[in-house]
């Protein structure tokens, strides 16, 4: 199991790295391009190039300072990420020099090359000592090994970056040398940090090795499986967002306590313990291995109504840790216990089953629950299987049909549910089709399969159809995304069934054929109206596209964002839930009404505004520009609070989509008044830079969880405070809207 996890990990690396390095070569390439048309010289692009990566080693810097024991995990694959990004910008621009003939830069050219290179340097073992400082984590153990081949990869592109910088400026040879040496230095501590074994939190009394505090390792570790047990069989519909996060960081404890044990273990340097211990810590590791196999199959049980709150990721990605730092131990702790061996090496085994099978539940498996008689194939079977799925479908249209702005919280997680229920069903008909050995079904049986499929399509249309058009709401709430991601889900399981079902029944084909496309239409329309269509809800006349229009738009968006302001500062710890949904809900609004501008502006075709009429655009594009700039800082110094309600991920998305809209909003304005083109670029690319960095702010969750540990005020606080949101009344949701 250890090969495999290690392979499948250098593999998510080499793909992240790879999808970071093309990406960064196009946005460079571009750059040189217009460098070298501007007339930049050499020097002036030696110099973006090491602020470039200085800037992405200053961004690496704060989130490793963020790490800590809790997030550890997580966070430790994103510095690696951070890492693996850095050498791909490195390797480029050693790509650029070797790819062309640089003549030796002037001395004065050379100074400021050695400039950039000391403040890159200064950056770079800044966040480089940071990394090593977290080595101490426990529970950093399960990046170990991405993070320290990015390292030693590292090494090598910065060996060979100083060679070539170095012969460009000969003049400043001595100085460069010292730089490059220094920076090697603190690689070298890193490297080596990251090849020894694990530090530890704990004092090196406390992790003294010895067959006593194996077993207390063992034994605490089992309590704490057994308690996440009884928290994770409590999950339902109902208290998913509170559970949720329960979930997740017990899962992170416990990660925490193997990954000690493992320092405890890799201290022993007296040789293998004596057979008496070594029986004693196998009987306490096939207690914890049937605790924590007891564990494991609630959570994969749980599977569905997980899947629907914000935890699923992180309780997905702690399931991927554990594994890691599992395999870590049973490779250290066999080779403690030879006469042992093969007793352990059973429990190990019978562990990795369960937990592989937990990592591929949560990457959407679509293993059926139900027993092998129940999924016997039959044509009955298969018609039961459609007849149950239509049925499904209505009561779900039925209750999609009641969803309005005062109950859609609690209608919400039903439709999210619905789906799920739905796409594990069709999941069902597809392992039973595929069950079928002994050949197509004959054509009177095949005619009653299309009857039913028939029906279904019928009335799943009539649900998608509800669906769509009440995207406007849904995409006020929390479940807007596990109903987007439902979507998706269904459009796949669903051309599966329709491959498998088509080929079962030949003598339909045609008939099956034209119901799976009539499906496919409305369910493609479905997907598509939630990837936030641009569509707008005014009428023709009133879009119709002139500047005083234009800058009525600018303006009103304007004032929305400076509401959307006001009521995200006022967001604390006490009103997270309630604030949070008004946050959300703002941006949708102004994501809507930048949309209705980018109509406006595609509708103009009497050529570019006048120059008077470009001034007035740019003005009210400024005023907005600077507003929204205030919003966004706002929402950015609010992350650490907003990070912990149900409402992180809708705004997360919102601000992804917020970008998107703007710069097709920026694309289309900009050619509509060229006699003011460079203003209205300048402001645009200000709000960019802002808007990039919120964006990443929300893409990972950074902030320390110290505050978040059992039974402390805080959390207790934040629990209520998610509870109120879970369980929040009708007159409660009106109250909040009506505010707003």
């Amino acid at each position: 199991m250890a090969s495999s996890v290690a392979s499948g990990s250098s593999l998510k690396m080499a793909l992240s790295t790879r999808a970071v390095f093309l990406l960064l070569l196009s946005t460079l390439v571009l750059y040189h391009g217009q460098a070298s048309s501007n007339g930049d010289t050499v020097t002036r692009r030696i110099q973006h190039g090491f602020k470039d990566v200085t800037n992405t080693a200053e961004t690496l810097r704060i989130a490793a300072e963020n790490i800590d024991m809790f997030n550890a995990p997580q966070q430790g694959i994103s510095i690696a990420q951070g890492l693996a990004a850095i050498n791909a910008k490195i390797g480029h621009g050693i790509e650029k020099m070797k790819t062309e003939t640089l003549p030796a830069l002037s001395d004065s050219d050379a100074n400021l090359v050695v400039e950039s290179l000391k403040e890159f340097v200064k950056v770079h073992k800044a966040m480089l000592h940071l990394v090593i400082e977290k080595t101490e984590l426990p529970a950093m153990i399960a990046s170990f090994d991405p993070i320290r081949m990015t390292l030693v990869n590292m090494d090598d592109v910065v060996c060979s970056l100083a060679s070539d910088i170095v012969q460009l400026i000969p003049t400043q040879r001595p100085a460069a040398q010292k730089q490059f040496a220094d920076l090697h230095d603190t690689l070298q501590d890193a490297v080596r940090k990251y090849s020894m074994s694990l530090g530890t939190t704990e004092s090196d009394g406390a992790l003294t090795a010895t067959t006593a505090k194996i077993i207390e390792g063992l034994k605490t570790v089992t309590d704490m499986s057994d308690k996440l047990r009884v928290a994770t069989e409590k999950i339902n519909i109902f208290n998913a967002a509170q559970q949720g996060v329960v979930i997740a960081t017990g899962f992170t404890t416990i990660i925490q306590k193997v990954s000690e044990g493992i320092v405890r273990v890799d201290r022993v340097t007296s040789g293998p313990l004596p057979d008496a211990d070594a029986q004693l810590v196998v009987d306490a590791l096939t207690t914890f291995v049937k605790v924590h196999q007891a564990l494991l199959n609630v959570v994969i049980g749980k599977h569905g109504i997980i899947a629907m709150v914000p935890f699923f990721e992180p309780i997905r990605i702690a399931l991927v840790s554990l594994e890691a730092v599992i395999d870590r131990l049973a490779f250290d702790l066999i080779a403690l216990i030879p006469t042992q061996k093969n007793s352990a090496t059973i429990q190990f085994q019978t562990l990795d089953v369960t937990l592989d099978k937990a990592v591929k539940t949560y990457s959407y498996s679509l293993e059926s629950a139900e027993s092998e008689a129940a999924l016997t194939a039959t044509t009955a079977k298969i018609i039961e299987g459609l007849t149950t799925v239509t049925d499904m479908s209505d009561k779900l249209r039925v209750a999609t049909e009641k969803i309005n702005i005062f109950n859609a919280a609690q209608q919400g997680v039903v439709i999210a549910t619905g789906f799920t229920t739905i796409i594990q069903k069709v999941s069902e008909g597809i392992v039973r089709v595929d069950r079928v050995t002994s050949g197509p079904l004959p054509d009177a049986d095949a005619q009653l399969v299309v009857d039913a499929l028939t029906t279904f399509v019928k009335v799943h249309q009539a649900l998608l159809n509800v669906v769509i058009g009440k995207h406007g709401i849904i995409a006020m709430v929390p479940f807007f995304e596990p109903i987007r991601i439902a979507l998706v889900s269904l459009e796949a399981v669903i051309d599966r069934l329709a491959f498998d079902l088509i080929a079962l029944i030949p003598t339909q084909k045609n008939s099956a054929t034209i119901q799976f496309q009539t499906l496919d239409v409305t369910l493609d329309k479905a997907v598509k109206t939630y990837s936030y269509s641009l569509e707008s809800a005014e009428s023709d006349a009133a879009l119709t596209a002139t500047t005083a229009k234009i800058i009525e738009g600018l303006t009103t968006v304007t004032d929305m964002s400076d509401k959307l302001r006001i009521a995200t500062e006022k967001i604390n710890i006490f009103n997270a839930a309630q604030q949070g949904v008004v946050i959300a809900t703002g941006f949708t609004t102004i994501i809507q009404k930048v949309s209705e501008g980018i109509v406006r502006v595609d509708r103009v075709t009497s050529g570019p505004l006048p120059d008077a009429d470009a001034q007035l655009v740019v003005d009210a594009l400024t005023t907005f520009v600077k507003v929204h700039q205030a919003l966004l800082n706002v929402v950015i110094g609010k992350h650490g609070i907003i990070a912990m309600v149900p409402f992180f991920e809708p705004i997360r998305i919102a601000l992804v989509s917020l970008e998107a809209v703007i710069d097709r909003l920026a694309f289309d304005l900009i050619a509509l008044i060229p006699t003011q083109k460079n203003s209205a670029t300048i402001q645009f690319q200000t709000l960019d830079v802002t808007l990039d960095k919120a964006v990443k702010t929300y893409s990972y969750s950074l902030e320390s969880a110290s505050d978040a540990k059992t039974g402390s005020p805080v959390m207790e606080k934040i629990g209520n405070g998610i509870k109120t949101v879970t369980d929040m009344s009708v007159d409660l949701i009106q109250k909040i809207i009506a505010k707003y």
